[in-house]
């Protein structure tokens, strides 16, 4: 069986990439876990770790950061409803990065470690697999 990579592996590589911005605490974590009714991944607990108050270079003018994840998840919806996609989220979805109000990326939590990332663009009525792991789109930055 591989090793499990743990939450500190996952932040000690996205720290490699030298672009650290504002780091959310442990504790405001958890309590954006408890909120939301589940667990986050760790690669993305990982992520929240280097960028939860403000995101890298390349995410500034996307909603990405920690105060966002409510509000992404409610426009995601209505974008949905608005296209008439024949989907739905899945329930412990994560809309961890709205653009501009017509594209939205999003994992589901409970998938794995490091989730599957898809992503929506308003009008395409269907998700598209983005990567495998969140780990690999945040080192695609």
């Amino acid at each position: 069986m591989p090793n499990q990579q743990t939450e500190e592996d996952y932040r000690n590589r996205y720290l490699l990439q030298g672009i650290a911005m504002g780091p959310a605490n442990k504790a405001e974590i958890d309590q954006l876990q408890l909120e939301l009714g589940h667990d986050l991944p760790i690669a993305y607990r990982a992520y929240l770790r280097v960028w939860g108050t403000h995101p890298p270079k390349s995410l500034v003018g996307s909603d990405c950061v920690m105060s966002d994840l409510h509000d992404n998840k409610t426009a995601a919806i209505e974008i949905l409803a608005d296209d008439g996609a024949e989907w739905s989220l899945p329930t412990n979805a994560v809309v961890f990065l709205m653009h501009q109000g017509y594209v939205f990326f999003y994992f589901d939590a409970t998938e794995s470690s490091d989730p599957t990332v898809f992503r929506y663009y308003e009008g395409e009525r269907i998700p598209v697999k983005v990567t495998d792991r969140f780990s690999d789109w945040v080192i695609g930055l």
